[in-house]
């Protein structure tokens, strides 16, 4: 691919987005360019774990609620600041990332949540990056209107996204559960609503369900417009439900669940 002059832009494009942006909850990219003909990231390293590992570490269970809350605050948190995001002329960059999956999203030994991976986000200033009949994302975690043709994804399939995450750490299920992209794609399409969360979390709080359900409508329309309304949500629900609920708790848990590598660096 470094060979080929439009995926070197994309690099490039990618990166002079990621360097914009500085928030608690993404992850830094320290440095870009090239060295010796080979094109670079310089990431931050976090000595953490994905969503999707601590998924597989706990099973069918479901992640304790408290955990869920705080993990998805976070993120509607750094989705609302990317979305929000403004170029040096003050003009909004209507920066999408595009790819939010239990993988790039990443729980730190110390407690904090990190939003992983741009390589899918499109902003303003970007050129034009899916070519015709190739959606990008992963297709579990499509919104039903990135499969619309001639129809321009907005900072909603973010929220739709998010929205999927949850449903799985609260359920331990997947929304779309199919490993073939066709399958996936027409489980898509021929989405309506979820199922009840609180048939497989009965202690699950309602309003949190209410919260998921809005975030998956399927019509754009009906979610959640901002992610600081969903955050702002979130945090009331985390401070009703467990007061004392801390990243030093998250840390534990965390620490609980991969004893192993908590305390090593150098094995996560």
């Amino acid at each position: 691919l470094a060979e080929d002059a439009k995926y070197v832009s994309m690099f490039d494009d990618d990166a002079r987005l990621a360097a914009k942006i500085r928030h608690p909850a993404i992850f830094e990219v320290y440095d870009f360019g090239t060295s010796q003909g080979q094109h670079f990231l310089a990431l931050v390293w976090i000595h953490g774990v994905s969503l999707g590992s601590i998924h597989d570490g706990v099973g069918a269970g479901g992640l304790p609620i408290p955990m869920i809350l705080r993990i998805l605050a976070d993120m509607a948190g750094a989705l609302d600041y990317t979305h929000m995001l403004k170029d040096d002329a003050g003009c909004l960059l209507a920066v999408v990332h595009r790819d939010i999956t239990p993988p790039n999203i990443m729980i730190a030994f110390d407690g904090t949540v990190k939003l992983l991976d741009f390589g899918l986000a499109k902003a303003r200033t970007q050129r034009s990056r899916t070519d015709t009949g190739f959606v990008k994302g992963r297709f579990r975690y499509l919104a039903p209107e990135q499969l619309e043709e001639g129809r321009e994804p907005d900072w909603r399939v973010d929220i739709f996204a998010l929205g999927l995450c949850g449903y799985e750490a609260l359920t331990g299920r997947r929304l779309f559960d199919a490993d073939d992209p066709t399958d996936a794609v027409r489980a898509v399409q021929l989405y309506e609503s979820p199922p009840p969360i609180r048939d497989v979390r009965p202690e699950a709080p309602a309003e949190l369900e209410d919260l998921i359900n809005r975030a998956l409508a399927r019509e754009p329309a009906l979610r959640y417009q901002s992610a600081s309304r969903i955050q702002s949500a979130l945090e009331r629900m985390l401070e009703e439900k467990d007061p004392g609920f801390t990243r030093r708790r998250l840390k534990e848990l965390l620490t609980a669940l991969f004893p192993e590598l908590g305390g090593d660096p150098s094995r996560a």
